[in-house]
């Protein structure tokens, strides 16, 4: 199973502070990134989201430019304040040969990634708009993981 943990975009908290859309520079981060990413070898099988209209809107943008026809889903699971433990519970459903597209928040974003890669809190500070690549062998779970790549939107990553 290959997972791209994906935090979502830049939100503008002037248009709703309680569950803003993407802004503008946003959504163009979020296409620059997906097709940046493409050049690492993104081709995700499945997108699940958070239920937040940020990630919503993430995970669509990344859905057309990854040409992926099957729906996003969304997860109360990628909650920014649930436990990498939840991730996993709902990873189960999924096959070995399936390539997920995950858009979360902070903190979880960071405890995911630290607890899949080093099986325990590592110093990781995911950006809006960045994605993590991470190869799991067997099943998800602490140390299981091993990242293959990172990528940034171009505009952060120049």
């Amino acid at each position: 199973m290959e997972i791209y943990v994906y935090r979502h975009a830049l939100a503008d908290f002037e248009a709703d502070h309680e569950n803003p859309p993407l802004s503008k520079d946003g959504e163009k981060q979020a296409s620059e990134v997906t097709l940046h990413a493409k050049e690492f070898g993104f081709k995700p099988t499945h997108i699940v989201s958070s239920p937040l209209i940020r990630a919503k809107q993430t995970a669509e943008i990344a859905k057309k430019n990854a040409g992926i026809e099957s729906r996003v889903i969304e997860d109360e699971c990628l909650y920014g304040g649930k436990k990498p433990s939840e991730v996993y519970a709902f990873l189960k459903g999924f096959k070995k040969t399936d390539r997920i597209v995950l858009v979360t928040h902070q903190p979880l974003i960071d405890h995911l990634i630290s607890d899949l890669i080093k099986g325990d809190k590592a110093n990781i500070q995911m950006l809006n708009g960045a994605i993590a690549a991470i190869e799991i062998k067997s099943k998800a779970g602490k140390g299981k993981g091993t990242l293959i790549w990172l990528a940034a939107p171009p505009s952060v990553a120049s």
